[in-house]
C-alpha cells in the first residue's frame, strides 16, 4: 500500500506546503488492448500529461494528486487514448472517494464549507450533488402530515390553552 491508500498507484514525491498536501503519482497498470478496436499488443506510448486531481482531505489538509497520465496510440487503428484511471471520478478532476465524501457531506454542510475543505469549486460540488439527487428522486416519496397546527392554539376546531 502507498501513501495515497489507492491500489496500483506509485507515489514518486510528497510535499506539504501550508494547508495543501501534494502527491506526485502515476498509475502502475498499463492497458493491454485498444479501447476502440480491441486489438491486443499493438499499443505504444505516445507521451504523458500531468493532471491535478482533488482527493479527500487528510490530517486537516487538502490533498492534491498530480498524476502523470500516460497516452497511448494503437498501431492497428491509429486511435490515441489516455490511460484508464479507475480511482478517478469520470468527468470530474477528483477521486471517486472525494466525490463520495462530498455527496455524503452535502446533506449536512454547505457547498461553501465543503469547497474550503477540499479545494473543489462550489459549482462542481453543486453539480455532483444535484446529479446524485436526480438519481434518488424517483424513489423518494415525501410524506406530509394529515393535520398541521400553525398557531399551536387551535387544532381540529378545538382550542388548546
Amino acid at each position: 500500500m502507498n501513501a495515497l491508500c489507492l491500489d496500483d498507484w506509485i507515489v514518486t514525491k510528497q510535499n506539504v506546503e501550508g494547508q495543501i498536501r501534494t502527491f506526485q503519482a502515476e498509475f502502475g497498470v498499463m492497458p493491454d488492448a485498444c479501447p476502440k478496436c480491441g486489438v491486443v499488443g499493438r499499443l505504444y506510448k505516445h507521451g504523458a500529461k500531468e493532471i491535478e486531481y482533488k482527493d479527500t482531505p487528510a490530517f486537516g489538509k487538502k490533498v492534491v494528486i498530480v498524476a502523470t497520465v500516460k497516452r497511448f496510440k494503437c498501431r492497428e487503428c491509429g486511435a490515441t487514448f489516455m490511460q484508464h484511471l479507475p480511482d478517478i471520478q469520470p468527468g470530474r478532476e477528483m477521486t471517486r472517494r472525494c466525490a463520495e465524501h462530498l455527496i455524503e457531506q452535502c446533506r449536512e454542510r454547505t457547498y461553501a464549507e465543503m469547497s474550503r475543505e477540499t479545494g473543489v469549486d462550489e459549482s462542481v460540488i453543486r453539480a455532483l450533488c444535484n446529479a446524485e439527487y436526480e438519481k434518488i428522486k424517483p424513489a423518494r416519496r415525501p410524506q406530509a402530515p394529515e393535520v398541521l397546527g400553525i398557531d399551536e392554539l387551535t387544532l381540529h376546531r378545538r382550542r388548546f390553552v
